[in-house]
């Protein structure tokens, strides 16, 4: 029998060890056993998540409306160095600067500067507005839930969400995978809830914010398979840690969620580290000087492709449990919350709000005292106890 050129293919691209092997393999019969297993498992293997080609859905900027946004910080920059001669600010307030929406950041940066403005005018005045100054006081209800202990909980909504994705990461196709959560029960205990709703409540709004938090503190969604994605061991650490981010595009008609897959960029300045010279240095030494570029991490799909920014996937619930299809709304928050721990420099969420000992807060200490009022803390940070990223050195 002649060979085809696909034979001939496969033999001039086996190592001569690798010939051996296969021709004993033929011989004894394994190789037809190991193919019919394969058939098998792409019979049995369902598309959890569906893998949509890259380029079908655009990729955006890394920071939109980036000028605006630098602007913007200036400006909060220069009022700072108005109000406090030793307190700067610092890249969690850059994050928030460069994640919000644009209209609301606007807006309050608008009112900040008002109020900022006619405190001039009058000592006895509270320089920020009350709705940010009194924002993280906001009384938080805990929505209630199961009553089962948090671990056995957890243990449940985990295999919920595995035998939802098949048993596979929903991104590289890996089997046995973990369950990672998208919005990580431990970043905020319940005295952090006014700060972080507080934060919502003045850049994301106040319809937005009432969802969010709602979302965070209901146990039957935020401790259930709606708030776990399946990923690998990898996978799930460069999540977590904020080195890549899942953007939800849309949810269809039968509850499926469409997201698209980002890189995000890293880089070596933490959140605490003052700002001091040029906002464009700054903003260089965050990693945001090409604003066409997106991280780069390698890593590949199931199909053996280079998993890269920009491709899109179908998030689809067990046929025989649609309820427990990912949160689209938990999936928004956490597209702009792992974008702020990226351009912040925090290793994972806990970190933007992790306290030195002493009641002192990441977003609360490097800004002002006047965004100390916001973020509800009076406690003053030594300069030695943050970095100072300093442009005109």
């Amino acid at each position: 029998m002649t060979a085809s050129p696909t034979d001939m293919a496969l033999i001039f691209s086996l190592e001569e060890d690798q010939k051996k092997e296969l021709i004993d393999m033929c011989i004894t019969g394994e190789l037809q056993g190991f193919i019919k297993l394969r058939q098998q498992r792409r019979k049995n293997t369902q598309k959890v998540p569906e893998e949509v080609p890259l380029g079908s859905e655009p990729v955006l900027e890394y920071i939109e409306d980036l000028e605006r946004r630098r602007r913007i910080f200036e400006e909060l920059h220069h009022l700072q160095v108005q109000v406090s001669a030793y307190q700067r600010l610092n890249m969690a307030v850059l994050g928030v600067v460069m994640v919000a929406p644009i209209h609301y950041l606007e807006a309050s940066f608008d009112q900040i500067r008002h109020w900022a403005w006619a405190s001039d005018r009058d000592a006895n005045r509270e320089v920020w507005p009350p709705s940010i100054s009194t924002s993280a006081h906001t009384s938080t209800q805990s929505t209630p839930g199961m009553n089962t202990p948090r671990d056995v909980r957890n243990e449940f909504a985990s295999d919920l969400c595995k035998q939802r994705d098949n048993d596979e990461c929903i991104l590289t196709g890996t089997l046995h995978p973990e369950a990672a959560q998208i919005f990580p029960l431990e970043t905020l205990r319940h005295r952090d809830l006014g700060r972080f709703e507080g934060l919502l409540q003045t850049f994301w709004g106040e319809e937005q914010a009432k969802i969010w938090v709602d979302l965070v503190q209901n146990k039957t969604i935020i401790e259930s398979a709606r708030n776990l994605l399946s990923f690998n061991h990898q996978i799930h650490w460069w999540f977590k840690n904020g080195n890549l981010a899942l953007k939800p595009l849309r949810q269809l008609d039968d509850g499926s969620v469409v997201v698209q897959f980002h890189w995000l960029k890293r880089h070596q300045i933490k959140p605490t580290t003052k700002f001091e010279g040029s906002v464009n240095d700054f903003v260089k030494n965050a990693g945001l000087e090409d604003n066409s570029a997106w991280g780069d991490i390698m890593a590949y799909t199931k199909g053996g492709l280079p998993l890269r920014t920009g491709q899109t996937f179908t998030l689809k619930a067990d046929k025989d449990r649609p309820e427990l299809v990912p949160s689209f709304e938990l999936l928004k928050l956490s597209w702009d919350m792992l974008r702020i721990i990226a351009i912040s420099g925090a290793a994972e969420p806990k970190a933007l709000w992790k306290e030195d000992g002493r009641g002192s807060n990441t977003w609360a200490d490097d800004v002002s005292s006047r965004l100390r009022s916001w973020m509800g803390q009076d406690d003053q940070m030594e300069d030695d106890e943050s970095e100072t990223v300093d442009s005109r050195d």
